[in-house]
């Protein structure tokens, strides 16, 4: 069975999450959406964002999604694994680390509070290939992430039908 799949995609670099709701909820979509992948919170995390205004921005993001896009799934990225940064001093790491886990954890939080929105939480440690920089991941690096993220919504998805 062929089906046709109609795709977009709405980003910039170094955005945070309250620019994005500032910058590209205006340019979202008008076309009902089945699928939504939301990977916010690195660069929150490199500018210092409060978790509470990082929880805010995100409250408010997802509400928007949900009203805009009522039936569709709502993924949500992980947040980044600091500790694994390759080009950061340790103490840096260690520092963004504790704010990028706490928008971990809101992120879980959130995604237990609104229908159908889950949230990519088993990110290991990556393979030697997985960055580009030190920071943000190869061409590799972002498959395997991708294919890590569907395979853990599908997952989560079955498991919330057995319920």
């Amino acid at each position: 069975m062929k089906k046709s799949v109609r795709w977009h995609v709405l980003g910039e670099s170094g955005i945070t999450v309250n620019e994005t709701l500032d910058r590209l909820v205006p340019d979202l979509p008008k076309t009902p959406m089945n699928f939504v992948v939301v990977a916010l919170g690195g660069n929150d995390t490199f500018r210092v964002s409060s978790p509470n205004k990082w929880r805010g921005g995100m409250t408010k993001l997802l509400t928007i999604l949900r009203e805009k896009y009522p039936n569709a799934v709502i993924l949500l990225a992980n947040t980044p694994r600091v500790m694994d940064f390759t080009t950061l001093p340790t103490t840096l790491k260690m520092v963004l680390w504790r704010i990028s886990h706490l928008h971990h954890e809101n992120a879980k939080i959130l995604a237990n509070e609104f229908e159908n929105v889950f949230y990519y939480d088993e990110a290991g440690t990556p393979s030697d290939d997985f960055f580009a920089d030190g920071v943000h991941p190869s061409p590799h690096g972002y498959a395997l992430w991708s294919e890590a993220m569907i395979k853990s919504l599908m997952r989560k998805m079955k498991e919330k039908l057995k319920k």
